[in-house]
């Protein structure tokens, strides 16, 4: 699996990050899945830990949303894997006799 931040919402005044949307991809040869979401992030009273926002990595930020979802990480990847393995053995197919 593969995490893309994709967007951030900070505080005006001080810069600290209050939201942050994500992207998680999984591939398997030919076939992927995408998952996308959001996470509120709980504000750090501990100044020593603080990082301004214009020194933020990805790396670092994509901690932040995996500590955030916990135990859920498991189910996304099921869920993309579930996603993946009916692109390779659909159950249903679409389409028209005549096209």
């Amino acid at each position: 699996m593969k995490m893309e931040i994709t967007n951030m919402f900070r505080r005006p005044d001080d810069g600290m990050v209050v939201d942050v949307c994500f992207k998680i991809t999984k591939t398997d040869g030919q076939h992927s899945a995408e998952y996308t979401g959001a996470v509120m992030l709980s504000p750090s009273f501990d100044n020593s830990k603080f990082i301004p926002f214009n020194s933020l990595h990805p790396d670092v930020v994509q901690d932040w949303v995996k500590s955030a979802i916990g135990d859920e990480l498991e189910i996304i990847d099921g869920l993309l894997q579930k996603r993946i393995n009916d692109q390779k053995s659909p159950s249903v197919v679409s389409g028209l006799p005549w096209a």
